[in-house]
């Protein structure tokens, strides 16, 4: 059950604050006694999808399939590629700094284009590790747990690493 603030009456906008910092690391989280929004920590892994995803926009933006400044649309882009619908979690990649994405809005709507960082790179190639769990809080990574763990643990037994180095990269356009 969640955890309820007991002087949300009485207690300053401060005490509540703090209260909900330490409550928020709770199983299930806690309410805020200010807004009454749920406020919980989560533990985000890469899973096989997800380094699948990385894998192919790797190929993809080295293979022209990102534009001069090297962002794809992933929807569009891996849905012709994957059979899958939606970005196979690639945005949470994020939290470990593998990928950036576009705000848009605006004239130049960008939404949901994203790209490889170097450091992206850097872990499809088996260069880098990382710590296996992003903490994320109200969207935002504020620190990192577990052992490091490799692109080749992250695909797990779904996926094959060196099978994926092989398999031809379809590099049609999608419509």
């Amino acid at each position: 059950m969640r955890e309820k603030y007991p002087g949300a009456m009485t207690a300053s906008l401060g005490e509540g604050r703090l209260w909900l910092m330490s409550a928020r690391e709770e199983r299930d989280g806690a309410e805020c006694p200010c807004c009454g929004q749920m406020a919980k920590i989560y533990s985000r892994s890469i899973n096989g999808a997800m380094a699948h995803a990385l894998m192919l926009v790797a190929f993809g933006t080295k293979h022209g399939q990102a534009d001069d400044d090297g962002w794809i649309h992933i929807t569009t882009f891996l849905n012709g590629r994957t059979g899958r619908v939606g970005d196979g979690g690639l945005a949470k990649l994020r939290y470990w700094g593998l990928v950036e994405g576009t705000s848009g809005g605006g004239d130049d709507d960008r939404r949901g284009y994203w790209r490889i960082t170097e450091k992206g790179l850097l872990f499809v190639l088996k260069r880098l590790k990382l710590p296996k769990y992003a903490l994320v809080y109200d969207g935002t990574a504020f620190g990192y747990d577990g052992p490091d763990v490799g692109i080749s643990e992250c695909l797990g037994k779904k996926f094959d690493y060196e099978e994926i180095l092989r398999a031809p990269l379809d590099l049609r356009e999608t419509t």
